[in-house]
């Protein structure tokens, strides 16, 4: 099995979400990756501590834009071998 990839994370609020896991974890967005954020609607922020190697998917999710709700969230990155 590979690497493990990236961890969905259900938040409130992506932008406070972000600022919290920056402030206290190192977690910075990941430029690669904002295409998900900003080209689709509840589209995650994807953040990470080591250069995005790894990285935590913040969904926002509130009464009035709710995430589909998942069992487990979780990425693993693997070839195709």
């Amino acid at each position: 099995m590979g690497r493990l990839d990236h961890v969905h994370i259900r938040v409130p609020d992506r932008s406070e979400a972000a600022q919290w896991y920056a402030e206290h974890l190192g977690f910075e967005p990941v430029g690669a990756y904002d295409f998900w954020a900003s080209g689709f609607e509840g589209g995650p922020l994807q953040i990470s501590a080591d250069g995005g190697q790894t990285t935590l998917a913040l969904f926002e999710a509130s009464a009035a834009h709710p995430m589909v709700r998942q069992q487990t969230g979780v990425a693993f990155s693997v070839d195709a071998d």
